[in-house]
């Protein structure tokens, strides 16, 4: 079969490879749409809970995040130290206006089977870059774009 523009010819056959994925969760936490600072979104913090196992599984969250203000992130692992066994999986972040899922100075949390969907900023990481043992496996971020503020 084959796809065609006016600028570029696409030849692909049954085994061209595709991304697919659910974007709905039967748990849904969605923010209002500011009506002055669109940018601006819920956000989930985990706040210094060193030693304590927390775990976000399966749910949807939708216009999350904060644009250009630090540290206002749809979900967001923050000084807790180590978080072992904690678990971030099989949940969907839609319409993020500030990245996805942010770890800062906390270790060992899986972050495993997220989908992230129209979001702003990268989708998946560590903020400091000296946390350990995190692991991120099977994330997917699609139709990602810049961040249109100056920090976060």
């Amino acid at each position: 079969e084959t796809f065609s523009t006016e600028a570029s010819v696409v030849e692909f056959d049954e085994t061209f490879p595709v991304e697919v994925a659910r974007l709905n969760r039967q748990v849904v936490f969605e923010a209002q749409k500011d009506d002055v600072d669109s940018l601006l979104g819920g956000h989930l913090m985990f706040l210094h809970t060193m030693m304590v196992q927390q775990k976000l599984e399966g749910v949807e969250i939708v216009n999350f995040g904060q644009g250009g203000r630090l540290g206002r992130y749809p979900i967001h692992f923050h000084m807790c130290n180590s978080v072992a066994n904690s678990l971030i999986s099989k949940n969907v972040i839609r319409s993020s206006n500030q990245r996805c899922v942010v770890i800062h100075g906390s270790h060992n949390a899986q972050v495993i089977d997220n989908v992230a969907y129209d979001t702003a900023g990268h989708c998946y990481i560590l903020e400091d870059g000296a946390e350990v043992g995190n692991t991120f496996k099977r994330n997917l971020g699609a139709k990602t774009r810049a961040l249109t503020a100056g920090i976060g």
